[in-house]
């Protein structure tokens, strides 16, 4: 009764605590409505190409070229408050957005570096049909795309490379990031073969066999072998600079393409970006002779093939430099 009466009689201090009051529960709701503040959904960003200017996610993924290649892909969630208390949910979709920006950066900064081609929605699957669903407590999810490797053309005639242009949507739960909401996944080869090789080897001219420029041993402290598909490598015919692919069969015999009917450009070195580009046009027949083969044990080629034209022969031993 004495604290009513004290209350009662001191109506300054009533007005403070009716006003601490009318605060503390002011503070409650706004901190209650910063739990249930949207955040921000987005692909992880894992660094673009700054020299092509694209913000948005870009990565590379490495396939063996099997019925079992998988990838993850990871899906951010940004909240101001940390805290939110019921699933977010979003659908990853194919779309040529994002890899159209990218095609526009590639011939803005590195033309004539092959363009990309967006793969066949038959060749992957995202998992759960692409649907994505961020928990409370959780900070990101990773989905996985399942390949279809073995179907994949990863030399498409050596016009296109292969990658997966998608995008977020239908985000329940929070918004959108626009900066993050795209992303693209360049699709590549893994390769055992690729590397750099130290070449020795011996060229023998049928034309003018007596002339001792023409037919000489050489030994290339460096020859580099790029990757075209998971059991194919490029590289070049000694003084002509011609290029050449090197596949590796089951049985590790070599097959030699020397590239005859096939459309340039060709780049020698492979991956992006590359400056370099050679027109071909074969002179040729070319043909293959005696052994040639890999031997993975020694991480070797041993290659016997015809020289530039088909007057005459090259025998080369090529090793992995550790």
């Amino acid at each position: 009764m004495k604290n009513k009466l004290l209350f009662l009689k001191q109506p300054g201090l009533g007005l403070m605590v009716i006003m601490l009051s009318v605060f503390l529960l002011t503070s409650c709701s706004k901190k209650s409505e910063s739990v249930q503040t949207p955040g921000l959904i987005g692909f992880k960003y894992n660094g673009a190409s700054q020299a092509l200017h694209i913000a948005f996610p870009c990565d590379t993924t490495y396939l063996a070229g099997t019925a079992t290649d998988v990838m993850s892909l990871e899906v951010n969630l940004a909240v101001p408050s940390g805290i939110f208390s019921a699933p977010v949910t979003a659908t990853i979709v194919p779309d040529d957005g994002a890899l159209d920006a990218y095609d526009e950066g590639v011939k803005t900064y590195f033309f004539p570096e092959p363009l990309y081609q967006q793969l066949p929605t038959s060749l992957y699957t995202l998992q759960n049909g692409g649907k994505v669903t961020i928990n409370p407590g959780q900070k990101s999810v990773k989905i996985e795309i399942n390949f279809a490797g073995d179907k994949i053309d990863f030399f498409n005639n050596n016009a296109f490379k292969n990658a997966l242009s998608l995008k977020l949507i239908n985000a329940q739960g929070a918004t959108l990031d626009s900066a993050l909401s795209r992303a693209v996944v360049i699709i590549a080869a893994k390769n055992p073969y690729a590397g750099n090789y130290h070449a020795v080897g011996k060229i023998s001219r049928t034309d003018i066999p007596d002339n001792h420029d023409a037919n000489h041993s050489y030994d290339i402290k460096i020859k580099p072998l790029t990757v075209v598909t998971p059991n194919t490598v490029q590289t070049e015919m000694p003084d002509s600079h011609d290029p050449i692919y090197l596949t590796v069969n089951p049985d590790n015999s070599v097959k030699i393409n020397f590239l005859q009917g096939v459309a340039g450009p060709f780049f020698p070195f492979g991956t992006f970006p590359s400056l370099i580009v050679t027109s071909f046009s074969s002179v040729g027949p070319y043909s293959q002779n005696g052994v040639n083969k890999y031997d993975p044990s020694t991480k070797t080629f041993t290659l016997n093939y015809q020289y530039y034209g088909g007057i005459g022969n090259v025998s080369e031993t090529l090793t992995l430099m550790n």
